[in-house]
């Protein structure tokens, strides 16, 4: 195993061989033991991910963040949330991960940054039609006094996609594009400020020995917000409406001229830095984003789709390494993340449509909660709970062509890692009263809290429980979290 290992870490293109592992820095190992995960976690925990046989890891976002989004809302693209490191540590996690002949893939997130970040901030202090405000996309609202949002566009999350903001003299003013949560602004990529700081983002990182980047919503970034599309309420659908490369927010082709920038700077570097592009786009429009000539891969997700089945796996396969092979390309195969139910899980969902062969297939499979923080729940369906979810709970509409019906998903912010439960919205899988011998009124009516004490990782068999109870006092199963946990040195 590290005979292969040190083999795959030494090949100019080592990803194309590689068996990357996510983690989720603040809930993966918590070295100071403040209920935080934290960098010096991970570098303590590295002969485990070393015995793990993995050939790379893939860290979720560590920027300082007010976490409104899990860390996806990003303050600062260049530094370390304090809570979890600095930036010293970040480059002894990334020796010894190195020591190891584990590659690091960082996650970056360009369609968007957080509301707190200084450049957001000095388009808020700054008039309308300035430059600080043009680096994100500002419109005037519609209406008598503007009270009306430039248009009817929802967002990834839910509710509107325009938020409007206080002027510096205190009267109500612009608003703000932000295609997820209102925390996110759009930045606007027709500013050449955005692709030089970019570019000045990747190689700060590159020289710091990352070796790759995870680029989140890749098929973003791009927006034509001609008025013509105002009446275009359903932005974020709509796709077969539009000829390919052309919707106004998705998959625009001249996105793929970002890319060729970040190439060059990629290329600048030896060996190249890789990059693999999170793009929920049709199966014919991948080739673009894992071009040799752009971020040279890009993550697959049809097997996300696909039941536990021998057939459909093959076919899957089949195509896409065909369609790789076309474009001098290579496909990496997801089978979860951050943003789905595990495959252990969703292989094992009772219900109609899932294999026979599949792992746990015909038994109701425990809700897990792994490593890198993946959340499962049995039971009780999505839109039961929204109409009252407690305070500790923000609703979150999720965008992924992988998932049925666009699930929405729940923010647990009570315990360490703050990550995202999700209720399956599959109607063939689970229904109200079939799953919880509950009306459907009663279900409607049943809102959960989870509560949990951190201390995480304290022995390589540990589990911790996390039991959610209905605020109703309705006669519901309560649901159980397992974490399996790494080892303690």
């Amino acid at each position: 195993m590290n005979q292969r290992r040190r083999e795959v870490f030494d090949l100019p293109d080592w990803w194309r061989q590689a068996v990357v592992y996510q983690i989720y820095p603040r809930s993966f190992a918590d070295a100071n033991a403040d209920g935080i995960g934290d960098l010096a976690g991970i570098t303590s925990r590295v002969d485990y991910l070393r015995d793990l046989g993995i050939d790379a890891v893939w860290l979720s976002p560590f920027y300082p963040s007010a976490l409104a989004d899990g860390g996806y809302d990003v303050d600062d693209y260049r530094n370390v949330d304090p809570k979890i490191g600095t930036l010293d540590e970040f480059d002894e996690m990334v020796a010894a991960l190195h020591a190891a002949h584990i590659k690091v893939v960082v996650d970056i997130v360009p369609n968007h940054s957080s509301n707190r970040h200084k450049w957001f901030r000095a388009a808020l202090n700054s008039p309308k039609g300035s430059n600080e405000r043009s680096r994100y996309i500002f419109r005037d609202g519609k209406g008598e006094n503007g009270e009306l949002p430039p248009n009817e566009w929802q967002s990834n999350f839910g509710g509107g996609a325009w938020q409007r903001i206080t002027e510096p003299d205190g009267s109500p003013g612009q608003w703000y594009l932000h295609l997820f949560a209102k925390e996110q602004p759009d930045f606007n990529w027709d500013h050449p400020d955005v692709h030089e700081d970019f570019l000045e983002t990747l190689r700060f990182w590159s020289d710091r020995g990352v070796d790759g980047f995870r680029v989140d919503v890749a098929h973003g970034l791009k927006k034509n917000l001609d008025p013509a599309f105002d009446a275009l309420a359903d932005v974020l659908g709509g796709r077969e409406l539009f000829v390919d490369g052309q919707h106004p927010v998705w998959d625009r082709d001249e996105v793929h001229e970002i890319y060729k920038e970040w190439r060059d700077v990629f290329n600048e570097y030896e060996p190249p830095r890789t990059a693999v592009a999170e793009a929920w786009v049709a199966p014919h429009r991948q080739a673009r984003y894992a071009s040799p000539e752009g971020l040279g891969q890009t993550f697959n997700f049809d097997l996300l789709q696909a039941d536990f089945r021998a057939d459909e796996f093959h076919e899957i396969i089949s195509r896409n390494l065909t369609a790789a092979e076309a474009i001098g390309g290579s496909t990496t195969w997801v089978l979860s993340n951050h943003d789905v139910v595990r495959h252990a899980t969703r292989y094992g969902l009772p219900g109609g449509q899932e294999s026979k062969g599949a792992p746990g297939a015909g038994r109701p499979p425990a809700p897990a909660m792994t490593e890198s923080c993946g959340f499962s729940t049995a039971g009780i369906p999505h839109t039961s709970i929204m109409p009252r979810v407690p305070d500790a709970l923000a609703r979150r509409r999720c965008f992924f062509s992988g998932c049925p019906a666009r699930p929405t998903c729940i923010r647990a912010r009570n315990w360490v890692c703050r990550r995202w439960a999700r209720f399956p919205t599959r109607t063939d899988r689970i229904r109200p009263s079939s799953a919880t011998g509950m009306s459907r009124s009663a279900v409607m009516a049943a809102a959960f809290r989870c509560r949990g004490a951190a201390g995480a990782g304290r022995s390589d068999s540990a589990t911790t429980a996390l039991t959610c109870r209905s605020r109703t006092g309705s006669a519901t199963t309560p649901s159980r979290f397992r974490m399996k946990t790494p080892p303690q040195p």
